[in-house]
């Protein structure tokens, strides 16, 4: 099930994120249109900031999980840290009380990424506390009565093209002489310093021995290929993605 306040980005979420579920627009301001304890997870992501009725929509996101049920909420602003497009933020100890019906631990968003691009790893194992996550501009809520989430969780890549592959729209491409070069450009000044974090995986510029203009397929990217997956170089999106 996929929910979101405005139609067009359950158009969007429905071809590439969220692929082949239900759409339903709706506002998470007001109660949620679903029947109580039906949803063993409930995901809101980087969205929380911008809800206005947050004790509504946190009993909402607890009313319609299973009691075993997990309640993610990635990329929370935090009021006590500097976030471009803030919205309406709270500080960690405010998003504890919201779930305090339930098991609830808080994670540094940093921390977090330095596991996953050091390590392929999710670590979900230490519980910090409201008071030591400082001036972290970012943080992750999870909810759950379920023990086992609370663990270290190995990411496996998955190098299967499932659709399209393509080079990341936030290279220019150019080809010469049997090689491609590959520029990273933001759209905007702006866009660069929102998603700065992108610097550490998706390097600034690189070459590869190989024409990846257009369409492409594994056997023409070559040995690189899955490093450059890896790197979100390479992306596998759906057909039809501009």
């Amino acid at each position: 099930m996929l929910a979101d306040l405005y139609y067009w980005k359950l158009w969007i979420a429905a071809r590439t994120t969220a692929i082949d579920s239900t759409a339903i627009c709706c506002d998470a301001s007001n109660p949620l249109p679903f029947a109580s304890h039906i949803f063993s997870t409930v995901v809101l992501s980087d969205a929380f900031p911008y809800v206005w009725h947050k004790r509504l929509c946190a009993d909402e996101m607890i009313r319609v999980a299973t009691d075993e049920g997990i309640i993610v909420m990635p990329h929370l602003h935090s009021a006590l840290g500097e976030n471009m497009s803030a919205g309406n933020t709270l500080t960690p100890e405010s998003y504890l009380q919201l779930f305090s019906q339930r098991p609830v631990r808080l994670f540094d968003d940093k921390l977090l990424l330095d596991e996953l691009l050091v390590n392929t790893t999710i670590d979900l194992m230490n519980n910090i506390e409201a008071r030591a996550l400082g001036n972290a501009p970012s943080i992750t809520l999870i909810a759950t009565r379920a023990d086992w989430v609370f663990k270290r969780h190995v990411i496996q890549t998955s190098l299967e093209v499932r659709d399209a592959l393509i080079v990341n729209p936030l290279y220019e491409v150019s080809y010469t002489n049997g090689k491609s070069r590959l520029t990273r450009r933001f759209p905007t000044t702006e866009y660069g310093e929102e998603y700065q974090d992108l610097k550490r995986y998706l390097p600034e510029e690189l070459v590869v021995s190989a024409d990846l203009r257009g369409s492409l397929t594994v056997n023409q990217v070559g040995t690189d290929y899955e490093e450059l997956r890896r790197q979100c170089v390479l992306l596998d999106v759906p057909k039809h993605y501009c």
